[in-house]
Order: structure tokens, then sequence, then C-alpha cells
């Protein structure tokens, strides 16, 4: 089995399919994998309707961070994915520079500014089938790459993690793969 188990999948550049994910893959093994879409990113007002649901006192509205749909299973659950500058006992480290925290009282410290320096809200995540992603992988539908604040705190994170790779967003890859 391949590990991608904290890595980035991004899709590949298809004319044909018009749809651009970056997947933080935070758990793989043989029964499957989650993830969470990094690029769909949610009207503010979900972050303002979530933070008055929760009853969180805040002052200046710009403080508030962006918060992403991560995909379709369990939207009720929001992570946190920031910089490694602020840990806590559940966070799950992804890099020496990134973590994953599931906590309302982070999402408190960051919406007063006490919080790590970068951070995402994400609503939800994404599941793989035990062996799907590999197949996928076969298929070319994704490339894989090392997950770094640089590419993941961007605007354009489809196209920055594709510019990573050496490709633009009009790169053609072929969805068969050789063998020697």
């Amino acid at each position: 089995m391949i590990s991608i188990e904290k890595k980035i999948l991004v899709s590949t550049p298809n004319q044909s399919q018009n749809q651009n994910f970056v997947i933080l893959v935070y758990q793989h093994d043989t029964h499957g994998s989650l993830g969470l879409s990094l690029n769909c990113i949610l009207p503010k007002e979900f972050l303002f309707n979530l933070i008055n649901t929760l009853n969180i006192k805040y002052s200046d509205p710009n403080i508030l961070t962006r918060i992403h749909y991560g995909g379709m299973h369990a939207l009720n659950q929001g992570m946190i994915l920031h910089s490694s500058d602020y840990k806590t006992s559940s966070s799950l480290p992804i890099t020496k520079d990134l973590c994953l925290t599931n906590s309302l009282s982070l999402l408190k410290k960051i919406i007063v500014n006490e919080g790590p320096k970068k951070a995402t809200v994400i609503l939800g995540h994404t599941k793989f089938a035990p062996g799907q992603i590999e197949d996928e992988l076969y298929e070319n539908k994704w490339l894989v790459l090392e997950p770094t604040p640089d590419v993941i705190f961007t605007e354009s994170i489809w196209n920055n993690a594709l510019y990573c790779k050496g490709l633009t967003p009009h790169s053609q890859i072929h969805s068969y793969t050789g063998h020697a």
C-alpha cells in the first residue's frame, strides 16, 4: 500500500472534468482514507453563523479566518488546520510546520487573535474506500505533494499546488500509465 497519510492530493489538470480538488489526507490505512478538501471555501456567513451558534464573542470581524467545506461527511464537526506555533494535547502533527486540531477552545483563541499565526477552519471531511486512492493514483487522477504552509494558506491553492509540481492549470496529463 502506498503511504499517502499526511500528504496532499492535487487533482490533475483535465479539461473535460472542470473539478479542481486539493485534499489533505490525514488518515490512510487498510480501512480507507479520511481527508479534508482545502480549496472549497464557504461564504464567510457560515463562520459568522457558527460563531454565533456557539455563542463566541468577538470584537473584530476581520480577525475571522476562512471556513472550508472539507467534504460531505460529518458536516457538524469542525477541524482547524493551523501552523504549529500553537499546539494542544489533541493536536495531530501533520508536518513540523502544520497541525490539525478539533478544539472549540482553539477556535475561540483564533477569534480573539490569541491562536496560531495561520489557521483555516474546516467543516466536514472526505472519505475514500479501501484502495480507492491507489486506483486513482494509478489512473493519474491525483498528484501527491508534501503539505507546507506556503501551499495550504494561499488563495489559489490548486494553482499553487500545481506550480509546486512544475505544472500549470493548462498542463495535459495522460490518464494512463506505462509499464516497463
